[in-house]
């Protein structure tokens, strides 16, 4: 038997847990991206699309291949095109640097390479606050766009992406339905 003094605080210290609001649930709509910048304007593809994110070492210019089609490049075995945004967007041009990554996307043997700047990490968006494209929008930015955020982020649709034929190799072109699924 406790001591008479001894169950006061321990009935306090429980009645304080129950008394714990609980913590706020995630939005159902909560989106997780991963956010990346090219030439100065900040982006993200939901990580249902991105295979990887990796260090863009060395590349092979295609010839005859459409202006924003870098070139491809290998990795682990398997050739890669390399899409260069800021020719796909028309946005300013830039050099590569050492510090250029490359996000991987796609779905099964459908991978695309996308150039960035930089990427600046994982980020949460919630599906319901995202903003239509701006009137001033137009052409292949706003088809390949799924919404912006307040802050300015911009979210492209990886399912267009990858369903897009002339961004993939020749024998990726075969696994790919309309949809971007294999």
């Amino acid at each position: 038997m406790n001591p008479p003094g001894a169950t006061l605080p321990v009935l306090e210290a429980r009645a304080r847990l129950l008394a714990r609001l609980p913590a706020p649930a995630a939005p159902a709509d909560l989106l997780t991206a991963v956010e990346f910048q090219i030439a100065e304007e900040r982006y993200a593809l939901e990580h249902i699309w991105v295979k990887e994110v990796c260090a863009l070492k060395t590349f092979t210019p295609l010839p005859r291949a459409p202006r924003f089609l870098l070139g491809v490049t290998t990795l682990r075995g398997r050739i890669v095109p390399v899409l260069d945004l800021r020719r796909f967007f028309d946005l300013p041009e830039g050099g590569l640097t050492d510090l250029n990554r490359m996000i991987v996307v796609g779905r099964e043997n459908a991978d695309i390479g996308i150039l960035a700047d930089s990427v600046v990490g994982l980020r949460a968006i919630s599906a319901s606050s995202l903003g239509e494209a701006l009137p001033t929008l137009t052409g292949i930015r706003k088809d390949y766009l799924r919404g912006i955020a307040a802050d300015g982020l911009i979210l492209l649709d990886g399912g267009k992406l990858c369903a897009n034929t002339q961004l993939l190799l020749p024998d990726q072109t075969e696994k790919v339905t309309l949809g971007g699924e294999s």
